[in-house]
């Protein structure tokens, strides 16, 4: 191989070698290529980088499931870690449902900022099934629902209970 060659050889890997720690760079610093705008047609006009957000889902019961848009994902937490960290979510509004077995869906609008985690946090699910109880409450009251029934749903430090309007 030739002086000439070699020295070809060295500019392109150190220009391949710049090149590709750059994109490392940004990759782990969370920014990302948005190809959600682009038309079937291959243009490099629709391309949007953006720097990506998280969201942290902390629930009181375990072995839920995630479903943000068409993606469903797992519980994470455990004994070391107390929520599940979605992270690569583009910046944007996301609908989150989080379910369970046995109980009830909870639904809401996220929004996930560039650079930043959206943490969801005292995420109670319902129980499907609520022991009917009557009145007084034993113990003190944390916090009571209208479930749309026609009746009320009361929370303690024991569990859920519930009474139909104009029960005793």
């Amino acid at each position: 191989m030739t002086f000439k060659t070699r020295r070809y050889v060295f500019w392109f890997f150190l220009i391949l070698f710049i090149l590709a720690g750059t994109g490392a760079v940004f990759y782990s610093s969370g920014w990302r290529i948005n190809f959600e705008n682009c038309s079937p047609q291959l243009s490099l006009n629709c391309m949007d980088i953006q720097k990506t957000g998280a969201m942290l889902v902390e629930t009181s019961q375990k072995n839920i499931s995630i479903k943000i848009g068409d993606k469903i994902f797992t519980d994470k937490s455990g004994i070391l870690q107390s929520g599940t960290l979605i992270g690569n979510l583009l910046p944007k509004n996301y609908y989150i449902e989080i379910e369970k077995n046995g109980y009830q869906v909870w639904q809401k609008n996220i929004e996930v900022k560039p650079a930043l985690v959206s943490k969801i946090t005292g995420v109670v699910l319902a129980p499907d099934k609520i022991e009917k109880q009557l009145f007084p409450l034993p113990g003190k009251l944390i916090n009571f629902y209208f479930n749309g029934k026609e009746e009320t749903v009361f929370q303690n430090e024991n569990g859920f209970y519930y009474n139909q309007k104009g029960a005793p």
